[in-house]
């Protein structure tokens, strides 16, 4: 029998509220031709479609299919997979995303949920899964969902508004910084990868890959289907 596990939400009280203005943005689909085929820019740790929405930050979300690493060589870096949210565009503000690590020649997924100081790591998760990772603000607070459509699993944790100012949808090394030596994994599709409730492509996002100099790790293509879809490749 499959038994439903939800995670109680945790609602931290420190922390600084802050205003933000949000508006309706239209939901109109435009053509792909319409998407935006933005030149790469190089990150240390993140591949994938960033924006920094002028009205502010109100929500991040995508949907994708849980890719498999491949630790056959012994490489202990990790990846993780979904939905940031950042403060400045340098301090992690939120996450909710999917965890792949190598421990030996042996690969671990988990999910994961983090919201200012509140985060859970659970188990529940596996390679080719559907997940759904979100992440919502508003004047008091800040949570972070996830759902395994797959496996049932959802969690949620909640903090308090720490001021996310950009958001995105891609991969992120969750370990030390060394790109070399991150697992190779299989390319994952990211779909209905929305901020503010609209496309991301409508934001003006900016397409990272992730790279040291010109050795390029993690490599994220064009937005497609109107400005909502992106695969990011081992490079």
């Amino acid at each position: 029998m499959r038994v439903h596990h939800r995670r109680a939400r945790l609602c931290a009280v420190a922390g600084i509220i802050v205003t933000i203005s949000i508006a309706v943005i239209s939901g109109l689909a435009v053509p792909a031709s319409a998407a935006p085929s933005l030149r790469p820019t190089n990150n240390v740790n993140f591949s994938g479609y960033y924006a920094t929405p002028a009205i502010g930050l109100a929500s991040v979300s995508t949907t994708f299919k849980v890719p498999t690493i491949n630790c056959s060589s012994g490489i202990t870096q990790g990846v993780a997979f979904g939905a940031i949210a950042d403060i400045n565009s340098s301090t992690a503000a939120a996450r909710s995303q999917v965890r792949a690590q190598c421990t030996g020649t042996t690969a671990s997924y988990q999910l994961f949920v983090l919201a200012n100081t509140s985060e859970f790591v659970e188990n529940g998760v596996g390679p080719g899964d559907k997940v759904v990772a979100s992440i919502f603000q508003t004047v008091t607070g800040i949570s972070a969902e996830i759902h395994d459509l797959t496996s049932g699993f959802y969690y949620v944790a909640d903090g308090s508004a720490n001021g996310a100012t950009g958001a995105g949808a891609g991969a992120e090394q969750i370990t030390t910084p060394t790109p070399e030596l991150i697992a190779p994994f299989a390319t994952p599709t990211f779909t209905k990868a929305e901020v503010n409730g609209d496309y991301i492509g409508f934001d003006t996002p900016i397409r990272y890959d992730m790279a040291t100099g010109s050795n390029v790790i993690m490599k994220a293509g064009l937005l497609t289907d109107g400005g909502d879809q992106f695969a990011v490749a081992f490079n």
